[in-house]
C-alpha cells in the first residue's frame, strides 16, 4: 500500500512545525513539496480520504471515499492532530488490509 498527499490549494512547503513532528518519528519530509491535486493523480487512485475540504469538480468518481472533516489543526496543536490523524489512518490501514 501507498499513500500521497495532495492539496486542492497546497502551501508551496511543508510548516516547519510538521517538518519538526515528523522529525521526532523519524520521518523526514525537508524535500517534499506538497502537490496540488489533478485529474491524473485522481483517476490513479483506489481510495480517497478528503480533510475538511471540498474535492475539485473535476473529481472522477473514487472508489472509495471517505471524508475526515472534524479533525484539529496542526496550526492548533501538533501533537492532537497527529494523534488523530495515526489512530485514523491505523483504522483505515486495517480495513483497507482486510479486502
Amino acid at each position: 500500500m501507498h499513500g500521497e498527499s495532495a492539496g486542492i490549494e497546497p502551501e508551496a512547503e511543508v510548516p516547519q512545525a510538521v517538518v519538526l513532528g515528523l522529525a521526532a518519528d523519524g520521518v523526514d519530509v525537508r524535500a517534499y513539496r506538497p502537490r496540488q491535486i489533478t485529474p491524473e493523480l485522481l483517476a490513479a487512485v483506489a481510495h480517497v480520504v478528503v480533510c475538511g475540504g471540498e474535492l475539485p469538480a473535476f473529481t472522477p468518481p473514487a472508489p472509495s471515499l471517505e471524508r475526515w472533516d472534524d479533525l484539529p489543526f496542526v496550526s492548533d496543536g501538533y501533537e492532537p492532530a497527529r494523534s488523530a490523524i495515526v489512530e485514523r489512518v491505523e483504522c483505515l490501514l486495517a480495513r483497507l488490509g482486510a479486502r
